[in-house]
């Protein structure tokens, strides 16, 4: 993402939250205090759901702003959930999130569910796409747009170029940028 667009969301938000009631920034407290005090990872121990005692916060009752700041502070779980708001704004605090971790981005990046807005916004972070299992992940995205998946199909290994030119859930573009990858190597 550009300068220009992460200054603009920045402003954007943080005028937002300045207009914040102070009875909605009572709410925003008692929503993140509510929140467990440690984040539960997917690759921490499988739990149970007794032994899970997580509050689950329902996105669509709350309001925007408390919305984005909980994008902004809240842990993974709540990052999971709010991904998935239909809001544009949340789904850039949740990539904006301090705490987010490249194991989150992986995930983000091969979830088909996630709409082009996020995935873009994944591609165009040079610190996300470091990974080169995020640029596999968006490649292999039946869901990424398609010139961003064509900018990251040359990064890909051999192996990866086989299986993506047999792939049948991948844009015809894509399948075929990548037989002609296999058959410019041969």
């Amino acid at each position: 993402m550009s300068d220009t667009a992460d200054k603009e969301l920045l402003n954007l938000l943080t005028n937002h939250l300045h207009e914040v009631p102070e009875e909605e920034l009572a709410e925003v407290q008692d929503a993140l205090n509510n929140l467990p005090t440690q984040a539960i990872e997917a690759e921490t121990a499988p739990t149970t759901e007794d032994t899970q005692q997580t509050k689950r916060i329902d996105p669509s009752k709350l309001k925007i702003a408390v919305r984005i700041k909980l994008a902004l502070f809240g842990n993974s779980i709540t990052r999971a959930q709010l991904i998935r708001d239909p809001l544009k704004l949340v789904h850039m605090a949740v990539l904006k999130n301090a705490r987010v971790t490249q194991k989150e981005i992986e995930d983000f990046a091969s979830n088909p569910n996630l709409s082009e807005h996020i995935l873009r916004g994944i591609s165009d972070n040079p610190t996300y796409n470091r990974s080169y299992t995020v640029k596999r992940n968006l490649v292999f995205n039946p869901k990424t747009p398609q010139d961003i998946a064509l900018k990251w199909i040359k990064f890909l290994n051999a192996t990866d170029i086989k299986l993506l030119a047999r792939s049948r859930n991948i844009p015809q573009l894509i399948a075929n940028a990548a037989k002609k990858k296999l058959a410019d190597a041969n």
